[in-house]
């Protein structure tokens, strides 16, 4: 089985792909993420709910509130507690990312396990369908082991 906990900190799904030049595809995320340190661990009035909220030694020592709308840049303001920052959110860019490169890399081994797992999946399942009674529960413990 692939060891999975090699790819915590991926950027978060869904991504988006893009072609620009020749050989070039650009990855970025639909997650937003501070414009300056990428950190997703963001406050929008999105997930503020546009209450007011206040941070100990912060840039903002007063309660302030985060605008709903697109600042005029088109983007949307933020506040970013691990660095201190009130500024706008940007889509995070996935090409950055270097355990993003590996998760892509291995994209193949990972979908060949899934398809292995599906197929077992569909055997158990069938062979759940096929058996009624008391040997059921020895049979699927046998396969466990």
């Amino acid at each position: 089985m692939i060891d999975t906990d090699k790819y915590e900190g991926h950027t978060p799904a869904p991504w988006i792909v893009t072609r620009a030049q020749k050989n070039t595809i650009l990855i970025a995320s639909e997650v937003l993420g501070c414009s300056d340190c990428g950190s997703t661990e963001i406050y929008t009035h999105a997930n503020t709910g546009g209450k007011e909220i206040q941070f100990p030694k912060s840039v903002e020592p007063n309660p302030f509130t985060i605008d709903e709308g697109k600042n005029q840049w088109g983007d949307y303001d933020m506040y970013c507690p691990s660095c201190d920052l009130m500024d706008y959110t940007k889509p995070v860019d996935a090409t950055q990312n270097e355990i993003d490169f590996e998760l892509i890399a291995a994209a193949p081994d990972l979908l060949a396990e899934v398809k292995e797992l599906r197929a077992w999946k569909k055997f158990v399942c069938d062979l759940v369908k096929q058996q009624d009674g008391p040997h059921l529960r020895e049979m699927l413990k046998e396969l466990i082991e």
